[in-house]
């Protein structure tokens, strides 16, 4: 009787506390060998072979990152200077939307944008339903959102830098 047939009578017919006194009181070798040139294909080697392939980019990108967020902020500080200012004059201008008071513009573009990104996801997360690629998917969710989250944003902050450039920040709140 070979240790394979002892194992599954042990198994199935006394459980695993017999099984672990026979292999105790028993005088054999457990031998286990394995393959390693049939290599099976699983997410495992999926990712290993992606990480393989992307890790080159590391650096690269994040030096990448770096520079735009460098590019970001100095736009933000220019776009903040010259909020509100034409290059005739240095007076501030304010548009239809900077008049309204200031609680319902805010509520207005933090409105838009919370519906326009719940909207959004949902529509991109049900049509990437079975998609084989998901981190594709969500890339693509998150420039989508990202993007339309700055543009909201940009909205708002502008407005509000022009409202305190022209010293009427809370001249017109509810």
């Amino acid at each position: 009787m070979s240790v394979l047939q002892i194992f599954r009578m042990q198994i199935c017919r006394c459980g695993i506390i017999p099984l672990i006194r026979a292999l105790t009181q028993s005088d054999f070798v457990f031998a286990v060998s394995v393959d390693t040139k049939c290599s099976v294909a699983d997410s495992m080697a999926d990712e290993a072979e992606n990480y393989e392939t992307y890790s080159k980019l590391m650096f690269p990108m994040l030096a990448g990152a770096i520079f735009g967020s460098v590019l970001w902020l100095i736009g933000m500080v220019w776009l903040t200077v010259t909020a509100g200012r034409k290059p005739e004059d240095e007076e501030i201008h304010l548009n239809g939307f900077d008049r309204w008071y200031t609680e319902i513009a805010a509520g207005t573009v933090i409105g838009i944008w919370l519906a326009g990104t719940i909207i959004s996801g949902t529509l991109i997360a049900n049509s990437s339903l079975g998609y084989s690629h998901a981190v594709v998917t969500v890339f693509v969710t998150c420039l989508i959102c990202g993007t339309y989250t700055m543009a909201w944003f940009l909205i708002g902050y502008l407005s509000l830098v022009r409202r305190i450039k022209s010293r009427e920040p809370y001249g017109k709140t509810v």
